[in-house]
């Protein structure tokens, strides 16, 4: 059967007893990340671990490998045994020939063992012994490598190497809670601190439920299901719209667009302690948006007594946008986040006593403490099922609805649909009184987060509704215009 050589490095760096204890782990982690494990033996053995499995299932391993942190690469080969130099450069030898058949090529070997030659000597000898027939050696760009990795009296042969995840076996680095929206950042944030070995209980807060946490739920289906191998991670899900009621009706905070983010550490501190955990993960990077400079960064860190764990700080857009697509969860619709909510008048520059005004009350923060939803990870695709098929069964026609923009006055005077009317976020609750409980609203803002909330708001009063953002309406409009 074929059999898979895996590396690991920093887990070689660490002492005996620990190197032993993520080397059990990584083991461990790699048979969860076959779903269906296949019949086959792994052993670990100085440095590295070994896989032997059906060749008809090594296609599925190899991809599985490729998700497993603390994996830095792996080959497939196959394992001859020897007993001298002149015997497996023959072996060797006998199996390369036909692939570096006029071909460029060089040799590479590693060893570990007592023996009487060197690994020097192998890749010299075994060589000369390819030469014929092939079109030379060039060290530095062969088309072709033919690669040993010798080991007492058995060499594994093979001709590439497949990268891995790299960092630490998931579970060996404590616990830590991940705040994730739906947006880009958070979930690359997420996934860059269990690289690190530590598992994250994700934790985000709704703010027009079930519609953004739908979409919350897709931007994290990778962590949850590619990356997360030998972790049972835990989502949960507050129900923050109470929060958007309160400000829109009351004064709100003094500075919304950090102040929020100040209630999102609290909440996120609150489940941190629950589970024992070390920190909060965001994604957070310097000056990306207004809440984000360094200033407003250093605020909120003294304003809550818990460690913050940035890993995006000095990343740029660009950068995280290729990480996650990497990962695979960059979203490819969004709803934006909640800075469009609550970034009207942003602040920039404020100081930790500046924030000790922008305060939830007891009874709000109980109210959405009270409204946790927790998903592990068994119930994770149950869950994402349902409120899918919830949203479905939701989805009015668009045919006589009132449009209602939840814009800017400035924007909503620059353009607005036929039709449509200009409501601020305060009033929406009031608008089946004012123009009808059995008809559709459909709400649109610059994003979509606000309008979502709005239909959300709506729709839990049993009203039709829907939403979209800008774009999006546009779009509708035109391709419905008689040609």
């Amino acid at each position: 059967m074929p059999i898979f050589i895996v590396r690991y490095s920093e887990i070689g760096l660490k002492g005996p007893r620990k190197r032993s204890e993520m080397e059990i782990r990584l083991v461990k982690n790699i048979t969860a990340a076959l779903s269906d494990p296949p019949e086959m033996r792994i052993w670990r053995e100085r440095g590295r671990i070994f896989m032997e499995v059906p060749d008809t299932l090594k296609q599925n391993v190899s991809a599985a490998l490729q998700t497993v942190f603390g994996i830095k690469s792996f080959s497939e080969c196959i394992v001859v045994s020897f007993d001298n130099a002149d015997d497996l450069v023959k072996t060797a030898r006998d199996h390369f020939a036909a692939f570096t058949k006029s071909r460029i090529f060089a040799v590479r070997a590693t060893r570990t063992g007592h023996h009487d030659f060197t690994s020097i000597d192998i890749e010299r000898r075994l060589g000369e012994a390819l030469l014929p027939g092939s079109l030379g050696v060039d060290l530095e760009n062969p088309d072709f490598t033919a690669r040993l990795d010798i080991r007492e009296k058995k060499a594994y042969l093979y001709d590439s190497i497949l990268k891995g995840a790299g960092g630490f076996p998931l579970g060996t680095q404590g616990k830590m809670v991940s705040l994730v929206s739906g947006g880009i950042d958070s979930p690359v944030a997420a996934w860059m601190m269990m690289k690190r070995g530590c598992i994250q209980d994700i934790v985000f807060c709704s703010l027009a439920p079930p519609i953004d946490t739908f979409e919350f739920l897709n931007s994290v289906q990778p962590l949850v299901n590619n990356w997360s191998h030998g972790a049972d991670i835990k989502i949960h899900i507050f129900d923050g719209s109470p929060l958007i009621d309160a400000m829109a009706h009351d004064h709100g905070f003094a500075h919304p667009n950090v102040g929020f983010k100040k209630f999102l550490y609290e909440l996120a501190g609150i489940v941190n302690t629950r589970i024992g955990g070390y920190g909060i993960v965001t994604g957070e990077s310097v000056g990306q948006v207004s809440s984000q400079t360094a200033e407003n960064l250093s605020a909120l860190s003294m304003s809550v007594r818990i460690p913050i764990h940035r890993p995006l700080i000095g990343f740029d857009k660009e950068e995280i946008v290729e990480l996650s697509r990497k990962i695979g969860t960059f979203p490819e619709t969004s709803l934006g986040e909640f800075c469009s909510i609550f970034s009207g008048n942003p602040s920039i520059s404020i100081t930790p006593d500046d924030l000790e005004q922008d305060e939830v009350s007891e009874n709000l923060m109980h109210e959405i403490i009270q409204s946790e939803v927790t998903v592990k990870k068994a119930d994770f695709a149950d869950f994402l099922e349902s409120i899918r098929k919830g949203l479905s069964r939701n989805d009015p026609s668009v045919e006589g609805a009132l449009i209602v923009d939840l814009r800017s006055d400035e924007k909503y005077r620059s353009w607005h649909p036929e039709g449509s009317i200009h409501v601020p976020l305060a009033e929406v609750s009031s608008l089946p009184d004012k123009y009808g409980k059995n008809r559709t609203y459909l709400f649109y803002c610059s994003k979509g987060l606000m309008s979502a909330y709005a239909a959300s708001r709506l729709r839990s009063m049993g009203i039709n509704t829907m939403y979209m953002d800008e774009g999006k309406l546009k779009k509708m409009i035109s391709e419905t215009k008689p040609q």
